[in-house]
């Protein structure tokens, strides 16, 4: 808009949603490689056993495998949580696994069935 070029040293990108659209290309240069089937079960790129969220054990509906093209619609069945966006003390910070295994979120509707943005679910794909 005002034709100004980024600068490395000094151009600021905020966190949030717009980090999501470096975190899908980097997903769709995976897919270009081979490396990642959109289709494919995440669990088959994560142990799920190990991440509460996706374990068989907190699955007592028997929902459907979520796909990395569930993640990316945000249709993956999770239940809505919102935690620690925005952090301002840097001891506060969680890693990726942190955020990951930090609450177990409920599959509350069976993938794909409905939208519900889920940062939840960009963590999911950025772990991959």
């Amino acid at each position: 808009e005002n034709d100004v070029a980024v600068d490395p040293d000094s151009s600021l990108f905020r966190p949030g949603s717009i980090s999501k659209m470096f975190l899908w290309t980097g997903i769709m240069q995976l897919v270009e490689q081979g490396k990642v089937d959109l289709d494919k079960d995440i669990c088959d790129y994560l142990n799920c056993e190990e991440i509460p969220s996706l374990a068989k054990k907190n699955n007592p509906n028997d929902y459907a495998p979520i796909t990395m093209s569930h993640l990316m619609a945000h249709t993956p069945g999770f239940e809505d949580y919102l935690f620690n966006l925005f952090v301002k003390e840097e001891a506060k910070i969680m890693s990726l696994e942190e955020c990951i295994t930090f609450r177990t979120l409920q599959r509350v509707r069976e993938p794909g069935s409905e939208l519900a943005y889920s940062n939840y679910g960009s963590l999911l794909a950025g772990r991959i």
